[in-house]
Formats: structure tokens, sequence, C-alpha cells
């Protein structure tokens, strides 16, 4: 119901998933997914709403060094055709972990390429749904985990 008046709606979306868990080397872990959906709606007032497409992409790489060393790689890649600026999202982050004794050393950079907002938008009934989100600035931080017995 819109305004006392029955609307008929409909929408269609179709979506595609991967994924990829990868060890090529003894010291090399590769984890990739991604998901790209496509999305398009219209109700019987007329009123036709865009079609959306949308890619999320994620990989992951994991180097395992000597002396319980890891090196962590992460890069995010986001695409929303509906966005008004950004259409594109991209973050990446990487740390250097060292263990020792129960004790975890992690020197972590975040957000490397300083990316400032994220915007997302969507169809949902006969509503269409629009964020913007602050991202934090890019940051070097140590942290170090361990376990009070």
């Amino acid at each position: 119901m819109r305004q006392n008046k029955l609307v008929d709606y409909k929408s269609q979306w179709i979506q595609a998933n991967a994924a990829m868990n990868m060890k090529p080397f003894q010291w090399l872990i590769i984890d990739y997914k991604a998901s790209w959906g496509h999305s398009q709606a219209k109700a019987s007032t007329g009123e036709q709403f865009s079609a959306i497409q949308s890619l999320k992409q994620r990989i992951m790489l994991d180097i395992l060094l000597p002396f319980d060393i890891n090196l962590n790689y992460s890069f995010e890649h986001y695409y929303n055709s509906a966005a008004q600026h950004n259409k594109i999202f991209s973050l990446t982050d990487a740390a250097i972990v060292y263990t020792y004794k129960g004790i975890r050393f992690s020197l972590d950079w975040t957000n490397i390429l300083n990316t400032a907002t994220y915007v997302s938008k969507y169809y949902d009934t006969l509503n269409s749904y629009y964020s913007e989100y602050n991202i934090r600035q890019m940051a070097v931080m140590l942290k170090v985990n361990f376990r009070l017995v």
C-alpha cells in the first residue's frame, strides 16, 4: 500500500559468488572472495528504478617467514553503480606479526590508501536506500596480545 493504493512491485536480483583459498608455497597463503550482483525494480505506478550493479572483492595474503614472523596484506575493492560520487571504494591494510613465548606483537598499517568515504545504495521493496560512511584515516598501530593466567 502506498497512499492508500495497492501498488504492484517487481524486482529482480541476480548474484554470483566466487571464492578461492590456496597455498602455492609452504610460506604463502592466498585467500580471494568476490561477489557480483545486479538489481532492477519497477512499480505498477510507472515508477522505474535504475539498475544497480555491485561488485565486492577481497584478497588476503599471508607470508609465513622464519622465526614466527608473518606478513599480512589485504585489499578490498567495492563498486556500486548507483553511488553518485564514489562508485569505487578500496581499502588496503598491511601488518607484520611476531609471536614470542605466547605474546603476539603486531605492527598494523591500516587504510594505506587513506580512503575517506564509503557509499552504498540498494533497493528494498518500494524504497531506495543510500548510505555514506566516513572512514578512519590511515593509521599505524603497535598491538601486543597476551593471555593472563
